[in-house]
């Protein structure tokens, strides 16, 4: 595998911090790994159904049976969630992260 060595590194990173929840995503919110910490956590905090692949953070933190209820001061969370997801959109003019803003936008306001 071409980047085994930083597969391994995250692994070994994310292991190390526990028993705090870490997780490894990309800037579009997809989590490619966790460690215990985390699956703990969010076992407690979340149906089953939402902790099935693929996990995408933004997903997670916009969604009703979500992160959502559990975060004190939704509004500033969304605002700044959406902020950087309006950034990336600017900064990197793709197509995909454009979709993800329109995305969490619509969720933001149900």
């Amino acid at each position: 595998e071409r980047f085994g060595w930083l597969r391994k590194s995250l692994h070994v990173s994310l292991r190390s911090l526990e028993p705090a929840a870490a997780a490894a995503f990309d800037r579009y919110g997809n989590l490619h790994m966790v460690n215990g910490g985390w699956l703990d956590l969010h076992r407690h905090l979340l149906p089953e159904k939402r902790l099935q692949p693929p996990l995408n953070a933004y997903h997670l933190f916009f969604a009703e049976d979500g992160l959502r209820p559990y975060l004190v001061d939704w509004d500033q969370v969304a605002c700044r969630l959406l902020l950087t997801l309006q950034q990336e959109v600017l900064l990197s003019g793709e197509t995909r992260a454009r979709q993800l803003l329109d995305a969490m936008a619509k969720e933001e306001t149900r």
